[in-house]
């Protein structure tokens, strides 16, 4: 991405040199690698205190503590401490997992060597005290206190967005009590209905009645900003993501290839196969990925045009070798004969190790391992939820789970040979693709941190915790919303989330993946490809654990007369959306920044841009989307980007060479303004690590400079000099502030 299409967010106030002043002061040490912190988070619960009546918010106190070890090789370690049995729930431990996955990729830090501890008097669950959680990690590893003015609600998701909770009222009042300032709670909840009467409350009149400020967060940067008083900057974030050209000519010519192929296969069905195929359930859904896949090519989308054109291919395909199959056999012996080719074809699909050994046979480069889970967890998890769904479809009340067991060509077992065939193409048409896209990227020069076993761990940690609130938090809840059994809020489940059943089978093998990993790096012999591989297949799994949650949780399924699903709180979509869909293009620039390749990432953001404006198109399915792209990006810095001193980003300042004067806070890649006395510039960072400053008044660029100890920064003629931010070493006596106790 070139710097002109960098964020450069433009502030008044022209230089005003003559004005220069002397800034905050900051209480400072040397910040060496070990070090601990500790501090008291507010955290908001409800409660009924009797049956019938209405619940009651209530602000408890977690004790959180935070150290750090120089041992890189050891991986992040998470403990919830209770002083009563089962006082922590399933959902708050695994909200204190995700929050900590989420602050290790707002840092690009691996969390190696670090000890998070919680401790809580009594009981507590729910995914709620996520978002404080996350912001007590960030802080820790900032090295800032935790302000005690302000409380703090919301769930996080995979992206860093601050997800929809309940009881938003009685928390406020329980905020008030405690004699709080400030109430950060999820953005998009502006009115929640009374429990007894049904009305709806006014969020923002109530907080001001309350005397405390009502500050929605869309994502957890945004809450963190608000809680340390740190300005948020307007990026000028892209409208579009241009393709870079090399992926836009490999997109034409997939579109093509596959739209030959296509075209060359439909020619060889005879008039009495061609009719039964477009006339059949397959066949409709054939025609409109074709209909979308040339819109879309027309319309420049050219990812879903190659993918559509792809999956139009591969289901002619596996009709005509389903028919040709059945016309070796009699309709009698269909059912019993189709099963056991299905099950071959099923047992034939490789698993991830033998396609992974087979790519890296190949020439799979470190670059390409990013494209893994096109091989690894789709086509054999597909497959075992397949079997699963077929052999389920007779015991479910509501019919079959999907529209692919409706039509059975043999009678019986047809339609299970019929998606063994699917998955068997599948298996083979990904390995082609992994190996044309890894071509593009093969030639990157990247290195991988030696933390990389580590980084392997967080996310299998973070796909475990995911795992676990959905079965232990969604699910039971919506049993319990619903008066209805688990194992029929399970069959809802298989038949109308294919992708969270996809994950659920998919977790036996990911965890013999995991193992493998971690097997390797105890015996020394380290495959930095395996672990950067592995490590897309949990993402993928994690995206669609987080999907059910919120299309199950968040926004509340219902199913219409025709048995197709919607949503009754689906206002909360847009914003998320947009939250999301910014989360994803920043982490898209990032990597471009470090020069990084995350042709992936860009792949699922151009799926989503396609989606997003479809009104047939489910809008969780096109969420998910653009979280991939930045959870993949986000891991792909992790892996490849400079490694930090600690795991803590560097802050500089721009010293005045004069009076010694300091001015602002500079990290690398982050938006930032400076303010010298009554002029504001704003920072605009260069793909090369370097940055200018801008000035709106006299429209003006200064630059470029380096951020490095020492560089001179001439602005309007008046020399500063870069020098390191000191960091806190001890924390305000503020109850709740947290405090950096030990420096090693």
């Amino acid at each position: 991405m070139s710097g002109s299409n960098l964020p450069s967010a433009r502030v008044r106030a022209g230089l005003a040199p003559h004005a220069l002043a002397l800034v905050f002061a900051l209480s400072a040490a040397h910040v060496c690698r070990a070090w601990q912190y500790e501090a008291s988070l507010p955290v908001l619960t409800v409660e009924r205190e009797r049956p019938g009546r209405d619940p009651v918010g209530r602000l408890q106190r977690v004790s959180f503590a935070c150290s750090r070890t120089n041992r890189t090789d050891q991986p992040l370690r998470v403990s919830v401490v209770e002083d009563t049995p089962s006082g922590a729930g399933p959902s708050l431990r695994a909200s204190a997992w995700l929050a900590a996955v989420i602050a290790a990729l707002e840092a690009n830090d691996s969390l190696a060597g670090v000890t998070l501890t919680f401790s809580l008097d009594g009981r507590m669950d729910g995914p709620s005290a996520g978002g404080m959680f996350c912001l007590a990690i960030m802080s820790a590893l900032d090295g800032r206190a935790m302000p005690d003015d302000f409380a703090f609600t919301g769930s996080i998701l995979p992206d860093g967005t601050v997800g929809r909770v309940a009881n938003l009222p009685q928390k406020i009042e329980a905020a008030a009590r405690a004699g709080k300032k400030r109430f950060l709670g999820p953005s998009g909840l502006e009115f929640e209905k009374e429990s007894a009467t049904g009305r709806p409350v006014d969020l923002f009149r109530l907080a001001r009645r309350r005397g405390i400020r009502y500050v929605p967060v869309t994502d957890i940067g945004s809450a963190y900003r608000e809680v340390h008083g740190r300005e948020t900057v307007r990026e000028n974030l892209p409208e579009e993501l241009p393709l870079p050209p090399e992926l836009r000519e490999h997109l034409i010519e997939q579109y093509e290839r596959h739209r030959q192929e296509f075209k060359g296969a439909n020619a060889q069905l005879d008039m009495e196969q061609w009719r039964s195929f477009w006339m059949s359930a397959i066949g409709r859904r054939t025609a409109r990925a074709l209909a979308d896949a040339h819109s879309s090519f027309a319309a420049g989308y050219l990812y879903p045009a190659a993918a559509g054109m792809c999956s139009a291919e591969r289901s002619l395909l596996a009709w005509e070798r389903t028919q040709r199959f059945l016309r070796t056999i009699s309709a009698e012996e269909a059912p019993a004969r189709c099963g056991e080719e299905a099950a071959r074809l099923f047992a034939a699909v490789p698993d991830f190790p033998s396609m992974y050994a087979r790519l890296r046979a190949e020439g799979l480069s470190l670059a390409g391992s990013q494209f893994a889970s096109r091989v690894g967890r789709r086509p054999a998890a597909d497959a075992y939820a397949a079997m699963f769904q077929a052999s389920a479809a007779a015991a479910l009340p509501d019919g079959p789970p999907d529209d692919s067991a409706t039509e059975d060509p043999a009678g019986g077992g047809g339609a299970m040979l019929l998606r063994a065939n699917m998955s068997y193409l599948e298996a083979e048409q990904a390995v082609r693709h992994v190996l044309a896209l890894d071509a593009l990227v093969r030639d990157a020069d990247l290195t991988v941190q030696p933390s990389h076993a580590e980084i392997e761990n967080l996310f299998y940690s973070a796909l475990l915790a995911a795992d676990n609130s959905f079965r232990e938090e969604t699910v039971p809840n919506l049993a319990h919303e619903r008066e209805t059994p688990l194992d029929t809020i399970w069959g809802l489940i298989r038949r109308h989330d294919h992708d969270c059943m996809t994950a659920v089978y998919a977790l036996p093998y990911l965890e013999t993946l995991h193992r493998r990993v971690r097997d390797a790096a105890a015996a020394g012999t380290h495959d930095p490809c395996l672990a950067a591989a592995a490590i897309q297949l949990y993402i993928e799994a994690l995206a669609d654990f987080a999907a059910s949650i919120v299309r199950w949780s968040e926004l509340g399924v219902a199913f219409l007369g025709d048995g197709k699903a919607a949503y009754t709180r689906s206002g909360a979509l847009p914003g998320m959306l947009k939250t999301a869909r910014g989360n994803a293009l920043r982490a898209i620039r990032d990597c471009q920044r470090e020069g990084i390749p995350c042709v992936e990432s860009i792949l699922y953001f151009c799926s989503a841009e396609f989606a997003r404006d479809v009104s047939a198109a489910d809008k969780v399915d096109t969420l998910q989307d653009y979280w991939l792209a930045s959870l993949h990006a986000k891991a792909q810095l992790m892996l490849f980007a400079q490694p930090r001193t600690g795991g803590v980003e560097p802050e500089f300042r721009l010293r005045y060479t004069r009076s010694g004067a300091e001015y602002g806070t500079l990290s690398q890649g982050r938006p930032a303004i400076v303010r010298v006395g009554r002029a504001s510039l704003t920072v605009d960072w260069l793909p090369d690590g370097s940055f200018r400053m801008l000035s709106d008044s006299t429209g003006r660029t200064y630059g470029p400079f380096q951020l490095t100890n020492g560089a001179p920064v001439e602005i309007g003629g008046f020399l500063f000099r870069v020098v390191p931010r000191e960091r806190m070493r001890v924390a305000p006596e503020a109850p709740g502030g947290g405090r950096r106790i030990a420096n090693q």
